[in-house]
């Protein structure tokens, strides 16, 4: 194979163009191991193409998360991945003479960087069409307008941390002015200024600081939810609604996966409606207060039925029997013939599995008082119901006592899913000595 005509070079461009930066470093280095001219000519295509990744990444920098979605799934403003490669290759050609400046660190660099970024909203706004088609003209600008505030994005962004931690008077004023300036580039540029660095954030609801310590006003009731800004409040609301409907549809079937993931969705949502608390003034009966009201309460009533649901599930795996003991007197003791496999030992374990999981958030929805009283019965329960088992083995009474003992073993797994460790262990220890003693006596008998 002689080197690669230029229909085979335009196959390959476009099939690098769909490779992530991971794949991309893959095929370079399979690439190498090619022999032949074929080989070195598809390993010179890759390199070129991850220089040119790397000199995007360096000169689009500030605004590249918004050309991908959100991890968390929360709104924001994003563009089209297939829109970047088309700006960056218009970009690079205007500044041609530029780009290995790129390749270079220092201060020098950034001020090369925003230089890219200009020649983009420059692109844009001439050649929109063409770079991004079957849009029209609010979304280009969108566009053009992000890349215009870049060069603030930039300078922000090593600040971020700080504004979303503790930031003293001098760093919050740092913060207002430099929205200032963005409002200077357009009458709506505090609020593109704030996309930018909320695609930065991998807590959502940390843009809420931003938000908040960027307004002059913070001390005007209503200020938020008067603005422009209140657009993140109502996405991290609809986000948490989002997840309510998830948590919601969590039913005691649920698999280990499901079980997980609905811990996940509590944590988050727990952790939103903390820092609304916190950090957002809300009017009294406005909408956002009755929109946090009404999430609140759908989370909190389907923690507190699946709560409900666990000791009834636990008493349906471990049955008792009742027992007449001398005339009228009956007592309760275990069913030592209750199946230790099946949809209701599975729905047991999935609730205790529960149990522990919302342990953390179930204090942010005011569950956590009934939690640990669920807890301290269940414990209770499993092991007076070991405790009784083992006493029925020990006697000899137990019908099938491998069978006694693998239920028996099932209490002390429920122990351990609701994090009762020690509970857990002595119960194991005496079930594996279960029938030992009785064992040995009758043996010495049977010597005798």
């Amino acid at each position: 194979m002689n080197g690669l005509s230029a229909v085979q070079r335009k196959a390959l461009g476009r099939i690098i163009d769909l490779c992530g930066d991971t794949t991309l470093a893959r095929l370079e280095v399979a690439a190498c191991a090619l022999s032949g001219a074929g080989g070195d000519a598809l390993a010179v295509m890759l390199r070129a193409e991850g220089l040119d990744r790397a000199r995007r990444r360096t000169a689009f920098a500030p605004l590249l998360p918004l050309f991908r979605p959100r991890a968390d799934g929360v709104q924001g403003l994003i563009f089209p991945a297939a829109v970047l490669t088309a700006v960056w290759r218009e970009a690079s050609a205007r500044q041609a003479d530029m780009l290995a400046r790129l390749d270079e660190e220092g201060p020098v660099t950034d001020v090369i960087a925003d230089r890219f970024c200009l020649a983009a909203a420059s692109a844009i706004r001439d050649q929109g069409e063409t770079l991004w088609p079957g849009t029209d003209d609010d979304q280009r600008a969108e566009l053009a307008s992000c890349f215009d505030l870049a060069h603030l994005a930039r300078r922000g962004l090593r600040r971020l941390p700080i504004w979303i931690d503790r930031p003293d008077e001098e760093q919050i004023a740092q913060l207002r002015l430099l929205m200032r300036d963005a409002g200077a580039v357009a009458p709506d540029g505090a609020r593109r200024l704030t996309e930018i660095l909320f695609a930065h954030m991998t807590e959502a609801a940390a843009c809420l600081r931003i938000v908040v310590q960027a307004s002059a006003a913070t001390g005007r009731d209503g200020f938020l939810s008067d603005s422009e800004m209140g657009v993140f409040v109502d996405r991290l609301l609809d986000a948490i609604a989002v997840r309510a409907d998830r948590i919601a549809a969590f039913g005691p079937e649920a698999t280990p996966a499901e079980i997980e993931a609905v811990r996940t969705n509590l944590v988050w949502c727990a952790s939103v409606l903390s820092e609304l608390d916190m950090t957002v003034p809300m009017p009294p009966h406005g909408v956002w207060e009755e929109r946090t009201r009404i999430l609140r309460g759908r989370i909190v009533s389907r923690l507190q039925a699946l709560m409900r649901a666990v000791e009834p599930a636990v008493e349906e795996v471990l049955p008792m029997a009742r027992v007449q003991i001398s005339g009228r007197m009956v007592r309760h003791v275990p069913r030592l013939d209750a199946p230790t496999e099946g949809e209701a030992v599975d729905r047991a374990r999935t609730l205790l599995d529960f149990v522990a999981a919302v342990r953390g958030p179930a204090g942010v929805f005011g569950c956590e008082a009934q939690r640990t009283k669920l807890v301290a019965d269940l414990d209770e329960r499993l092991t007076r119901y070991a405790d009784e088992a083992l006493e029925l083995i020990n006697a000899g009474d137990a019908p099938d006592e491998a069978h006694a003992a693998r239920l028996v073993e099932w209490v002390a797994e429920g122990l351990e899913r609701i994090e009762r460790i020690e509970a857990a262990r002595t119960v194991r220890r005496r079930v594996a000595v279960a029938g030992t003693a009785r064992g040995a006596g009758t043996a010495d008998r049977s010597a005798a």
